[in-house]
């Protein structure tokens, strides 16, 4: 009887397999946890937005009603009669910005953008979940993960911006025993995040009073 000795290359080139399997695995996992959190922090990001926003308009809005009452009240005051033309103009501009900035806002969308990210961070954490407690590891499993991944990043309406990954990317909410190098890397993505969120807020409410800034100066040149 002929005995086959044993090949020492199968068990080996098993093992290369199983850990090839396992690290496709661990990189389709770390994809969709930084995806949905990149798309929670979107999530944030948007809401912030949209209330600010809505917050500068309102303001911008109280500026008008504000100037037209003093003007009607006021119509002896000394500032109205030296400014009372740029006053007023600064009081129609602004109430017409304000209507249209209103109007793109609105168009925007900011609040339903904001669901949709969160919806679809919810299915790909979900996926991630099961992912992470099935044993199996084979390539049939991993190619019905990654095409069910990929249907749920499709099915939503928008998509998160950079800012977003490198918010998931560089957790930027903690701060303590973080390298120099990190550090500041977070306070350049803290930068970029308020002019992203506020920068908007901070153009309406400027732009008027520094429209009637330099009006008045123009007038009394």
């Amino acid at each position: 009887m002929r005995v086959v000795a044993d090949n020492p290359i199968l068990p080996r080139e098993a093992a290369r397999q199983a850990m090839a399997r396992q690290d496709a695995r661990e990189a389709m996992l770390k994809r969709m946890r930084l995806v949905a959190k990149a798309r929670f922090e979107a999530n944030k990001r948007l809401m912030a937005k949209a209330h600010a926003t809505n917050l500068g308009l309102q303001m911008a809005n109280l500026y008008t009603i504000a100037i037209g009452i003093f003007l009607i009240q006021f119509p002896a005051a000394g500032i109205v009669k030296a400014h009372g033309g740029v006053l007023n103009y600064v009081s129609l501009i602004a109430s017409v910005f304000v209507q249209r900035m209103a109007l793109i806002e609105a168009f925007k969308d900011y609040s339903g953008q904001a669901r949709a990210l969160h919806d679809c961070a919810m299915r790909v954490n979900g996926l991630a979940h099961q992912l992470e407690l099935d044993p199996r590891g084979d390539p049939a499993t991993l190619e019905a993960y990654r095409r069910a991944y990929e249907h749920a990043i499709q099915d939503a309406a928008t998509n998160h911006d950079r800012i977003d990954y490198r918010a998931a990317q560089l957790d930027p909410y903690s701060w303590r025993g973080r390298p120099t190098a990190e550090r500041w890397a977070i306070v350049a993505w803290r930068a970029s995040y308020l002019c992203n969120v506020y920068g908007l807020t901070a153009v309406i409410l400027a732009s008027p009073v520094l429209a009637g800034y330099l009006l008045a100066q123009i007038q009394l040149g």
